[in-house]
C-alpha cells in the first residue's frame, strides 16, 4: 500500500459536498458553472469564503480544494477565495493528475487518455468550451494571484531540489503552483517536497491522495484526530462520464 493510500485510510476528513446544508441556498453548486453569469459566480465565491470561515479553525491542519478533472468551472476564482481567507502564509498547489483515469499534466498541458484537453469531446461543450490545454492559461484567465509552473524535470531532480525550487517560486511572489505529474510517485514527490520546504499549502486537484499523503508524517494518534477540510462541489457532464 502506498503512503497516500495509507494516509487516506488514516485521516479524518470533513468533505463539504452540499454546502447548502450548512450555509443555505445554492452554496454547493459552484464546482462547474457553465452558463452561470458573473453575479452568480460572485455569489458562489462569497459562499466558498463563508464555508471556510464557518467550518475552518485552528484544529484544521490541512485544507484542500477539489476541482473538475478537466479544469472547467471556477478553478481560479475559488482558489483565490481560499487564498483570500487563509492569508499570505498559504499557497495553492494544483496537481491535476488522475493516472487511473488517464489524466496527466505534462509540460503544463493536460492530457486526457493521451489527447490534449482542447481536442477532447469535453472541450466541445457549447456552454463551456475549452480552447487551450494549458493549465496555467486556464488558471490565469481567472486568478488574481501570481502563478508558476513546476515541470517534470523539476520533479525528477528529487525532493530536496524540488523543495528549493518551490521556495524560490514563493520568494518571487508565486501564490499558486501548477505541477506536472504523470504518476502517484510524482504526486508523492511533490508532497514530500512541500513538507520539506515547510510551506503551508492548499492542494488543488481532483483526487485526495496528494493531501492525504501530507498527513502521513504525523503520529497515528494525531492523524486520526486531525480534521481535514475539503470543500467539494462538482458536477459531471455526459462527456466527462464518457472519458
Amino acid at each position: 500500500m502506498s503512503r497516500a493510500a495509507f494516509a487516506r485510510r488514516s485521516s479524518r476528513r470533513l468533505a463539504l459536498r452540499h454546502a447548502e446544508s450548512v450555509l443555505g441556498g445554492d452554496a454547493g453548486k459552484g464546482g462547474h458553472t457553465a452558463g452561470v453569469d458573473a453575479r452568480e459566480v460572485a455569489r458562489i465565491v462569497v459562499r466558498v469564503k463563508a464555508a471556510l470561515v464557518s467550518l475552518g479553525g485552528e484544529e484544521v491542519k490541512l485544507y484542500a480544494k477539489r476541482i473538475d478533472s478537466t479544469l472547467r468551472g471556477n478553478l481560479g476564482r475559488e482558489t483565490d477565495a481560499f487564498l483570500d481567507v487563509l492569508g499570505p502564509d498559504y499557497i495553492a498547489v494544483c496537481v491535476p493528475c488522475f493516472p487511473s483515469s488517464g489524466r496527466v499534466l505534462v509540460g503544463g498541458y493536460l492530457l486526457v487518455n493521451g489527447v490534449p484537453l482542447q481536442k477532447t469531446e469535453v472541450a466541445k461543450d457549447p456552454k463551456n468550451p475549452i480552447t487551450t490545454s494549458s493549465a496555467k492559461q486556464l488558471y490565469q484567465a481567472q486568478s488574481r494571484y501570481p502563478l508558476e509552473t513546476i515541470h517534470l524535470d523539476d520533479i525528477a531532480k528529487g525532493v530536496e531540489s524540488l523543495a528549493a525550487r518551490m521556495n524560490e517560486a514563493v520568494e518571487r511572489g508565486a501564490r499558486i503552483l501548477v505541477c506536472d505529474s504523470v504518476s502517484m510517485e510524482d504526486m508523492e514527490t511533490i508532497v514530500d517536497a512541500l513538507i520539506a520546504a515547510k510551506l503551508k499549502f492548499i492542494p488543488v486537484e481532483t483526487i485526495d491522495q496528494v493531501f492525504a499523503a501530507a498527513l502521513t508524517p504525523m503520529p497515528e494518534a494525531v492523524r486520526e484526530e486531525t480534521p481535514v477540510f475539503v470543500p467539494v462541489a462538482r458536477e459531471k457532464t455526459e462527456a466527462v462520464l464518457r472519458q
